[in-house]
């Protein structure tokens, strides 16, 4: 997701809050409680919502960032409820070249993750945690759960940032998933 980022305001020093404004979604960072609030703009925004909440619930891969509750709040416009996310703080952000953000995920998810550039070409949408494995934040959507379910475990476990990869460990990746395939083909 792609954030707009607002000022946000400080209290004190230990009490700040900043702002991030999405196409779905609004979301406030609280440190000092160290969550993530996130807050639908619409209908769509609470769908998302709510499917992150029961990804989370169903599947709890370590790859995603825990959703540590959800709750649905009455819509002052219209007579149905939106639902808000509370999620666990990022350690640290992941702030890495897009284009390499993008071929060291294709490459850990043989190429599944370049049908969700939405998301996997944004490392806007990841972070490390403690250990400096990777978590994704935003899985909310259809595309991004089905890279999580096929992928998601290796991701974590896989990813290094310190290892620099290249468009062509890429098209080494694609020479050999064509080989496999044509193998496959003459089998039959």
């Amino acid at each position: 997701m792609t954030f707009i980022q607002y000022t946000g305001f400080k209290l004190s020093a230990f009490f700040r809050i900043t702002i991030y404004s999405g196409s779905e979604r609004i979301v406030l960072l609280i440190p000092f409680l160290g969550v993530v609030i996130k807050f639908p703009k619409s209908r769509k925004g609470s769908r998302i919502n709510l499917a992150e909440w029961i990804f989370w619930r169903k599947y709890r891969n370590p790859f995603c960032q825990e959703t540590l509750f959800s709750f649905r709040l009455p819509s002052l416009k219209e007579k149905c409820f939106y639902w808000i996310n509370v999620q666990r703080l990022a350690y640290q952000p992941c702030d890495m070249d897009p284009d390499e953000f993008l071929i060291k995920t294709s490459i850990l998810t043989r190429r599944m993750a370049e049908y969700d550039l939405h998301h996997f070409k944004v490392p806007a949408n990841f972070c490390y945690d403690k250990n400096g494995r990777l978590k994704m934040l935003d899985y909310g959507h259809v595309q991004t759960r089905q890279v999580i379910k096929a992928y998601g475990y290796r991701l974590y476990t896989g990813f290094d940032k310190n290892i620099r990869q290249t468009i062509d460990d890429l098209m080494e990746l694609i020479d050999a998933l064509e080989g496999i395939r044509d193998i496959q083909l003459k089998k039959k």
